[in-house]
């Protein structure tokens, strides 16, 4: 369903996706070669993009639903995995539909304010640095040169 009237044939050539959801060469050339109006061709193009736009924001949406449910679902779970350990008393059982066994595991706690008065050097992992591109953005707009760096100027293109 689409929000727009859209151009069939003009709809149908823009659909001809590769796989990985370019538009082939081909397609732009009948497309080209259609006998409307550059305007119309261009005016059903944008129409479509904005109806593309409106499916994926329908599709995050149901997303968002459905990591909710199954948010909800893993806590409930969690929470009656805790009633099934607290009845079992940390001992094996068995029934013809399932099993519940127990092993042992290791796990390092810390006591961070302790642990952070003297920390030993060979215990503490470091991040690899990454680049600030906001400090570097601003820094180049002041005139700085940075090796390795530039400010690229982009077209954006902007469809309501």
């Amino acid at each position: 369903m689409t929000i727009y009237d859209i151009d069939k044939r003009i709809e149908e050539i823009l659909l001809q996706t590769d796989e990985n959801g370019e538009l082939p060469e081909e397609a732009l050339g009948e497309l080209d070669q259609l006998s409307e109006d550059r305007e119309v061709k261009i005016e059903n193009a944008a129409c479509m993009v904005l109806d593309l736009l409106a499916d994926a924001k329908k599709i995050k949406e149901q997303e968002n639903a459905l990591a909710e449910r199954r948010k909800a679902l893993e806590k409930r779970a969690e929470r009656i995995k805790m009633y099934v350990e607290y009845a079992t008393n940390g001992n094996a059982f068995a029934s013809p539909r399932v099993t519940v066994r127990f092993t042992k595991s290791m796990a390092v706690d810390i006591d961070d304010d302790i642990f952070w008065q003297a920390p030993a050097e060979m215990f503490i992992r470091h991040k690899a640095p990454e680049a600030d591109k906001a400090a570097i953005k601003a820094a180049l707009k002041d005139g700085a040169i940075i090796p390795g760096a530039r400010l690229i100027y982009k077209d954006n293109m902007t469809i309501k």
